[in-house]
């Protein structure tokens, strides 16, 4: 149904599909390093939980894919923040705005939103799992790491939708090689001694390296600008290692008012919100207008 209608839709906008054989091999030719990091992405991200079923064995591999699914929440959360924001940029980086600019509005709002949801997930995530699942309760460790470093790799990475906004595709190549490679030899280094807790480490260190690396590219390529204020909301991230203590609460309470006193949401930040925010969630408006000091 979406297939149709999104048919029906260009249609009706006068666009119809062409076939141009050359402009198919430049894409191809393009993309050929973004292709192939898919594959090396799906070692980063699942290379983890096939050790730790070769390692462990099918029981460690149940409570595993629970926490992991379950750790997965907050960035589908902001998975819908940022389907908003994408297609926004796209269509606003054809009629001539900087990816910079948008790159840069982007990682500041998901960055406040990735970091809150990181610290409340980390700190009942595992209430969560012991009540519901209380058999799985080995688990909860594990849950709260995952739970952090998946959803603040989840901010960073956004950076690299700009990069390919911008055609700039052989980034990912290298940090889905790095990627790869990290979770793999973390894997084999820790789940042998720590079991299901090893391997959210090397997840969580597999994350730290992706993150580092994504930054790292969108900035030099200027997908993102590298003002004061990314540096700040980079620092601000280990914050969110709060969440893995009795003391998240504090993390959540904290997190805004730095986002206040050092000036990091913009009011162009809080007009692009407003843009795509439907009427009944206007108070997320308000909220943004308040940690906005310009």
């Amino acid at each position: 149904m979406r297939t149709v209608w999104g048919e029906i839709v260009l249609r009706r906008l006068g666009i119809h599909y062409s076939f141009d054989l050359g402009l198919i091999r430049r894409l191809v030719f393009t993309g050929l390093p973004l292709y192939f990091s898919g594959i090396t992405s799906f070692i980063a991200g699942q290379g983890d939980r096939l050790l730790v079923v070769y390692l462990l064995g099918s029981y460690y591999l149940g409570i595993y894919q629970l926490v992991a699914l379950i750790g997965g929440v907050p960035s589908l959360l902001l998975g819908s923040l940022q389907s908003a924001l994408i297609p926004s940029s796209s269509y606003h980086y054809g009629r001539g705005v900087p990816v910079g600019e948008m790159g840069g509005s982007a990682f500041r709002l998901l960055s406040l939103f990735g970091f809150l949801l990181a610290l409340v997930g980390a700190g009942v995530g595992p209430l969560f799992l012991t009540r519901f699942f209380p058999a799985y309760g080995v688990g909860a460790l594990p849950l709260r790491i995952l739970l952090v470093s998946v959803t603040v790799t989840f901010v960073f990475s956004s950076a690299g939708f700009f990069l390919v906004t911008g055609a700039n595709y052989r980034p990912f190549l290298v940090v889905a090689l790095v990627g790869a490679l990290t979770d793999v030899v973390f894997s084999l280094l820790l789940i042998p001694r720590l079991g299901i807790l090893g391997a959210a480490l090397a997840q969580a260190s597999t994350d730290f390296a992706v993150s580092a690396l994504t930054l790292f590219f969108a900035w030099r390529l200027h997908a993102v600008p590298s003002t004061r204020v990314e540096r700040l909301i980079a620092a601000l991230s280990p914050i969110t290692l709060l969440g893995l203590t009795w003391a998240w609460p504090l993390g959540v309470l904290t997190l805004p008012v730095l986002y206040r006193l050092l000036g990091l949401v913009r009011r162009a930040d809080v007009e692009v919100v407003r843009r795509f925010t439907p009427p009944k969630l206007k108070g997320a408006v308000a909220v943004l207008e308040i940690l906005c000091n310009e």
